[in-house]
């Protein structure tokens, strides 16, 4: 959802504030279309003087703000990110935004007067149009460009926008002396400021609630985004610098997954052609299932074969239609029938288990997508290792392995969640998982697992018969499979039993099972605290 100018316009004052007289760092990639612009030197006071601003280029959602908060870089490697790195070491002298447009200037000049080769100012462009946002990096003097996030059509000109090619800056705009309705304020407003001043029109003139949308210095949340003025009496303040978090609710996790879009990709491909190799598998089940008959067919056909008579092409007998083939008697029809019943017969039993197989693929590969999501940097090294072993990627250690050579098995160590002195233990990768369940915990702690879902191990240490102690457990089994209810099963570690067919799938001899209806708050703020 695009930001209004007159949001746009309270976010440019306070960055006004707080970058005018600091000085750029080297900018960095947030997500694929989000941008931070480090800065230090500010003679705001806040964090002292060092911040972040944040550009967003999503068309759908294009913003600006900046914030206090530590990020984890996306590393990417384009021309865009390589040359706005030139705007490191400058000096911020004005932050401007053009009047009545999604526009803003921010321009910086190198004080560095040794280094003669550097452009001596340049201007950065944040232009914030719905659907078609851009960041362009111009000369300052010459009004030539450097670089454009998006090579397209310019705003104000019409002309195409590149590299080396002169950059018009759009033309500020008034708002009519007179407005006489709301239909004259379309132009300059979005539709959801046009909701806010149509709520208040019998309040308020169309005059004073354009005062009051310019004047205001406060942002709300509200049904129909973030606006300048309250929409209800239930919408809350937002500050300037708790914006991107609004939008993106874990960076670190985004920029994460996104590091790894690669393999998430590759495991998200064997997903579908396992997927579709079930379906295959399933439909011969099936078929071969009905055929099954065929033995019934035979037995007729033998019982009835002295009225043969070489003319019919269906017996109808006993309830039964039976297909003939005129070129043969009963008995060959028969023994045809019987031929067909044994193949069906002997192939359902490797069916059945192809299918299992299948199923087990397909349960460890949804694990594994949720293993990416949830995995920090180590998690993910060691799930690459996982998948080597099991040969879904290729292994770069091209020695060869002697087999006659004892290796010792290395253990993955776990993650823990250490709460009121008790300690639950999960693993974020398979590896994790064997290590900590097999390896790890001892028999009479208490394992859980999400019932029907991909999930972690999730173990609570010690004989523990605190029912919230395993209730947390099993709310943390859920939260960790994305999960906000459920059913989780419950058992001893000395009735877990491994699945030999695939790595961090397992069976259980006797288990209990929890259902939690919902995730406490209290359990959630645990989770965020402690994981």
């Amino acid at each position: 959802m695009a930001l209004d100018n007159s949001v746009i316009s309270i976010i440019s004052e306070n960055l006004k504030e707080r970058l005018e007289g600091a000085f750029f760092d080297h900018p960095y990639n947030l997500s694929t279309n989000h941008f931070a612009f480090p800065y230090h030197g500010s003679n705001c006071n806040e964090n002292n003087g060092r911040g972040t601003l944040i550009i967003s280029v999503d068309p759908s959602n294009p913003f600006f703000t900046y914030s206090y908060d530590k990020y984890t870089k996306y590393k990417v490697d384009n021309a865009f990110i390589n040359l706005i790195q030139k705007i490191a070491g400058y000096k911020i002298t004005a932050v401007k935004k053009i009047k009545l447009e999604r526009v803003v200037i921010i321009t910086c000049v190198n004080i560095n007067k040794e280094n003669v080769k550097d452009i001596e100012s340049f201007d950065l462009i944040i232009e914030l149009f719905p659907q078609r946002p851009n960041i362009v990096l111009i000369n300052h003097d010459t009004k030539m460009i450097v670089i454009a996030y998006k090579e397209r059509i310019d705003a104000a000109t019409n002309k195409y926008l590149n590299r080396n090619t002169e950059y018009n800056i759009i033309s500020p705009r008034e708002l009519p002396l007179k407005i006489e309705s709301i239909d004259e304020l379309r132009p300059f407003y979005s539709k959801q400021v046009i909701n806010l001043i149509e709520k208040y029109k019998n309040i308020y003139s169309l005059t004073d609630m354009i005062e009051k949308i310019n004047s205001s210095t406060t942002l709300y949340l509200t049904q129909k985004g973030i606006l300048p003025l309250r929409y209800d009496e239930n919408d809350k303040e937002i500050t300037i610098e708790k914006i991107y978090s609004f939008f993106v609710e874990d960076q670190k996790k985004l920029a994460s997954f996104l590091k790894e879009r690669k393999l998430y990709n590759l495991i998200n491909d064997q997903l579908k052609i396992n997927r579709r190799k079930l379906d295959n598998l399933e439909h011969d089940l099936m078929s071969n299932t009905q055929k099954l008959i065929y033995k019934d067919y035979g037995q007729i056909l033998f019982l009835y074969q002295t009225e043969y008579d070489g003319t019919l092409s269906i017996l109808e007998k006993d309830g039964y239609s039976i297909p003939l083939d005129k070129d043969k008697n009963y008995v060959e029809n028969a023994n045809q029938y019987f031929a067909r019943y044994r193949k069906s017969k002997n192939s359902i039993p490797i069916l059945n288990n192809l299918i299992e197989t299948c199923k087990n693929d397909i349960l460890y590969l949804e694990k594994k997508l949720l293993d990416i999501e949830n995995g920090c940097n180590r998690d993910i090294m060691e799930l690459k290792i996982e998948l080597e072993e099991t040969g879904y990627l290729k292994s770069k250690n091209k020695k060869k392995i002697n087999r006659k050579k004892k290796v010792k098995k290395k253990n993955y160590e776990p993650h823990y969640l250490i709460f009121n002195n008790f300690k639950i233990g999960y693993g974020q990768n398979d590896l994790q998982n064997e290590t900590l369940t097999f390896s790890i915990a001892g028999i009479h702690d208490i394992f859980f697992h999400v019932k029907d879902h991909p999930g972690a191990h999730v173990v609570l240490f010690g004989e523990s018969e605190n029912k919230k102690n395993q209730e947390l457990a099993a709310e943390l089994a859920l939260h960790l499979s994305h999960l906000d209810s459920g059913d989780v099963y419950m058992t001893k570690i000395k009735y877990v039993k491994k699945n030999r067919q695939k790595k961090g799938l397992v069976t259980f001899k006797s288990y209990q099972l929890i259902t939690i209806k919902k995730i406490k708050d209290s359990s959630l703020k645990i989770f965020k605290e402690n994981l």
